[in-house]
């Protein structure tokens, strides 16, 4: 059974019969608190830099029908740990149409660039 939770309540993953589950209430058998990554600076909401363009650049390649993609808001989040080491993180609100052709909903997605804004370092939810 899968809880919804509101943005700012803990979730916790845990096993329950042999089962993963997540949950807002603490485990009672075996697992715990998920730990979200945190920004290492204090973020300027009104930033835009160059990797700003590289994620939108980038993006529709991502997407089936890439020249049907609606990008709503596009904002700065933040310097994140990424697997590429860290990174400057974009992120884009992104509706694009499904199989059937039909539009799926805005759903958000992250854009890693490196520090200086030269390099796209990875895309994705």
């Amino acid at each position: 059974m899968l809880l919804a939770a509101s943005a700012s309540a803990q979730v916790n993953r845990c096993e329950v019969g042999g089962r993963v589950v997540y949950q807002d209430q603490p485990c009672a058998g075996r697992g715990g608190a998920l730990e979200k990554p945190q920004p290492v600076e204090k973020v300027d909401p009104s930033y835009e830099g160059p990797g700003k363009a590289l994620c939108l650049a980038d993006a529709p390649r991502h997407f089936k029908d890439p020249d049907s993609l609606k990008i709503g808001i596009v904002f700065y989040s933040g310097i994140f740990p990424s697997p590429q080491g860290t990174s400057r993180r974009y992120t884009l609100a992104i509706n694009g149409k499904n199989s059937y052709g039909g539009y799926a909903g805005e759903k958000f997605y992250h854009c890693y660039v490196s520090l200086d804004e030269s390099r796209l370092h990875s895309f994705g939810q």
